[in-house]
C-alpha cells in the first residue's frame, strides 16, 4: 500500500511577495527527458561442466554399469536348457535316469543317442553329465512320471538342466541316532533326505550360518565314508561307523 501525506490548509502561512528587483525574461522551464529504458531481452547462459565435473559424471556411470553387472551376475541362475530332436538314425534320447524323487530326474550316466551327440560339440558348462538334475522336460514339471513320458514320447525335447551343487558333512553319532528320515530303491545310487529330525543333523544345521551347507529336505546322500552306493551299501556304512562323513548333493540354484 502507498501513503500519501499533503500539507494541511489551515496549517499554511502567508507570505507577502517581495517587490522585483528587475524584470526577468521568462525562460522556458526545461522539460525533463528521461531516457526510456529499453527492453534488453536477456538469455540465461547454461552452466559449463568443468573437467573435474566432467570426470565426476564418467566415473559414476562407470560405477553404477559396475554395481548392474554385479547384480546381474549374483542374480544369474546356473540353470541352462538343451534342445535335442530325435532323428531316424537316432531316436534315443541315451540317458540313465534316477527318478527316486517324485519331483525331478538326475543323471545317473550318458550313453549313446541325442544327448551325447549335443554334448560333442556344447561347451563345458553347459553339457549333460551324471550327476546333473532334469528339472523339465517340454512343459513337464514337477511330476518325474510326466516327465518320462515326455522323453519318451516326443520327437523333440527341451531339457531344463541344473548342475549338481555338492558338499560334505562329518557327524560323529557317539551312541546317538542321526534322525534322518530316508527314502531309497534296492538299485538307487544314493539316499534321498525325506525329513530331518530331531537328533543330530538337526543340532549340526543349527551350528552351521551358511544355508547351502545345511541338510535339507530333498538332498541326495551319494556317498558315505568315501564309500559310493548302490543304497543299500550308504545304509550300511551309516549304521557301522560312530563317525560318518556324508557326500551330500542337490540341483545348484
Amino acid at each position: 500500500m502507498f501513503l500519501c501525506c499533503a500539507a494541511d490548509p489551515s496549517t499554511a502561512q502567508s507570505v507577502e511577495a517581495a517587490e522585483p528587483l528587475a524584470e526577468l525574461t521568462p525562460v522556458p522551464a526545461a522539460q525533463d527527458e528521461k531516457p526510456q529504458a529499453k527492453e534488453v531481452e536477456t538469455k540465461a547462459e547454461e552452466p559449463k561442466e568443468t573437467v573435474l565435473e566432467k570426470a565426476v559424471h564418467a566415473v559414476q556411470e562407470a560405477v553404477q554399469e559396475a554395481v548392474q553387472e554385479v547384480k546381474e551376475a549374483v542374480g544369474a541362475s546356473s540353470h541352462f536348457t538343451v534342445t535335442v530332436e530325435k532323428t531316424e538314425a537316432s531316436k534315443s534320447v541315451g540317458v540313465s535316469i534316477d527318478r527316486l524323487d517324485s519331483k525331478l530326474l538326475q543323471v545317473i550316466s550318458v550313453g549313446e543317442g541325442i544327448v551325447a551327440t549335443y554334448n560333442q560339440s556344447a561347451p563345458e558348462d553347459k553339457k549333460v553329465t551324471p550327476g546333473c538334475f532334469i528339472l523339465a522336460v517340454n512343459d513337464a514339471t514337477g511330476n518325474v512320471q510326466t516327465m518320462i513320458d515326455e522323453l519318451k514320447n516326443s520327437p523333440k525335447v527341451a531339457l531344463k538342466i541344473a548342475p549338481k551343487y555338492e558338499f560334505s558333512v562329518t557327524i560323529k553319532k557317539e551312541k546317538q541316532s542321526l534322525q534322518l528320515d530316508l527314502q531309497y530303491q534296492p538299485d538307487s545310487s544314493c539316499l534321498l533326505v525325506n525329513k530331518v529330525g530331531e537328533g543330530l543333523v538337526k543340532k549340526y544345521n543349527e551350528s552351521v550360518s551358511d544355508s547351502h551347507q545345511k541338510v535339507q529336505e530333498g538332498d541326495r546322500i551319494c556317498e558315505v565314508n568315501n564309500v559310493p552306493g548302490p543304497a543299500t551299501k550308504l545304509v550300511e556304512t551309516i549304521k557301522a561307523a560312530n563317525e560318518v562323513t556324508m557326500k551330500l548333493v542337490r540341483p545348484k540354484a
